[in-house]
């Protein structure tokens, strides 16, 4: 519901059933089939990253084929947008976390805390908007 109008309880419902659908979609492709040697290597390996954004693309359409009923066309067009755009993110995060592992700076005993489990939690913060984001966009249109 848009232009004024007030959601109903079933409108509520479906926007949170949804954004669960999405969270976990999203969780199991982005770490249950992220393999060690994907994690370990996408950093400095753009073979590692790709297979690590393939298998996540994969993974969230599947979980977007609930998302959107079984409709192929949206399901597909919401995996491959958020899958190309997760592959930068990873591109950038997993370069900025892997020097922060290698350098021992998990936190920071002063603010800001910028170590490397903050940078975890803000890929998957850009992650967690771009799906929003896409999807609220998707079902606008």
């Amino acid at each position: 519901s848009h232009n004024g109008e007030i959601m109903t309880h079933s409108d509520i419902f479906s926007l949170v059933l949804s954004l669960n659908i999405i969270i976990w979609s999203h969780w199991i492709a982005d770490f249950v089939f992220q393999l060690d040697r994907m994690a370990r290597n996408k950093s400095k390996d753009n073979n590692a990253l790709m297979s690590h954004i393939r298998w996540y693309t994969f993974i969230l359409f599947l979980g977007s084929l609930l998302l959107f009923k079984g409709d192929f066309v949206l399901a597909g067009l919401f995996a491959v947008v958020t899958g190309i755009v997760h592959y930068y993110v990873d591109y950038v995060t997993s370069r900025m976390t892997s020097k922060l592992h290698a350098e021992g700076k998990m936190g920071s005993d002063k603010f800001p805390n910028l170590g490397f489990f903050a940078i975890i939690g803000l890929d998957q913060a850009i992650h967690m908007s771009t799906l929003m984001t896409t999807y609220l966009i998707m079902v606008n249109i």
